[in-house]
């Protein structure tokens, strides 16, 4: 089932990931003599630090709330705002020709790219962190819904003329619907983005928490297995969303508005 939940946890994958690491982290010590962290000491100190010991004088919890509540906060912006501007310029081509322009020139600039905007508009802090993840989330979610909201077949728009439907009625019954695996589509891609945006922006914007600011640290301090557990984190949170939660919201949604043949 195309939009099912995979319940089947990656083993495979994951026990290659694991002897690639092993047997480099062996090469680079034995052969160039610089400490490299395997997965025994990676996961021996992810435990402790599950278990409550220090991280930069926070918690692996705390800093990882932190990097959560960022995300939500810009993904969730980017989604309010790329879905209504994608809808209203895929239905209105007027309004279309006149704003996707904008789009294109936007969307190939890099999210890191306006880190030092971010710091010169809202300094260092979770503004300019939050601002990042808006930058790298929006651009998907508008051009999915944009395609989805001008692809409607022309069949679909002559029927609501036959039962005289106004504007407001076409765009709410066949034009939004129509778009939701569109819009999907782009928020599997946003979801991507924003995760990989806020760890970058975490390194230079971010002040005290966040998994980000505890990599960057942690190389100023030499600490490359405290790093190393963060990027582990990193990698099981973004699994979670993109084959758990993800796949799951998109189950669901699809079959409340009734397209998940298509």
């Amino acid at each position: 089932m195309l939009y099912g939940v995979d319940s089947v946890f990656p083993v495979v994958p994951v026990l290659i990931i694991l002897a690639a690491w092993a047997l480099a982290a062996w090469f680079i010590n034995v052969s160039v003599g610089v400490y490299f962290p395997g997965p025994w000491d990676t996961f021996a100190l992810l435990f402790q630090l599950m278990g409550g010991r220090p991280l930069f004088r926070s918690t692996l919890y705390a800093h990882l709330f932190a990097s959560l509540g960022r995300f939500l906060l810009g993904l969730v912006s980017a989604t309010v705002v790329g879905v209504s501007a994608g809808l209203v310029m895929g239905y209105s081509k007027s309004v279309r020709e006149h704003l996707y322009p904008v789009v294109s020139i936007l969307q190939p600039i890099p999210s890191v790219t306006w880190i030092p905007v971010a710091i010169m508009l809202f300094g260092i802090g979770n503004l300019s962190t939050v601002l990042i993840i808006f930058m790298a989330a929006i651009w998907p979610t508008v051009v999915n819904t944009v395609a989805g909201a001008e692809s409607v077949p022309d069949n679909y728009k002559r029927m609501a003329g036959m039962f005289r439907l106004r504007r407001s009625g076409v765009f709410a019954r066949i034009v939004v619907p129509h778009s939701v695996p569109y819009i999907l589509n782009g928020l599997r891609i946003s979801v991507a983005n924003a995760w990989r945006a806020l760890v970058a922006a975490e390194m230079i914007a971010a002040t005290g928490t966040g998994l980000g600011y505890v990599i960057i640290q942690s190389r100023w301090n030499l600490d490359y297995t405290s790093a190393f557990a963060c990027i582990v984190v990193i990698a099981v949170i973004g699994y979670v969303m993109e084959r758990i939660v993800f796949r799951r919201l998109e189950y669901v949604t699809l079959k409340r508005w009734g397209m998940l043949a298509a």
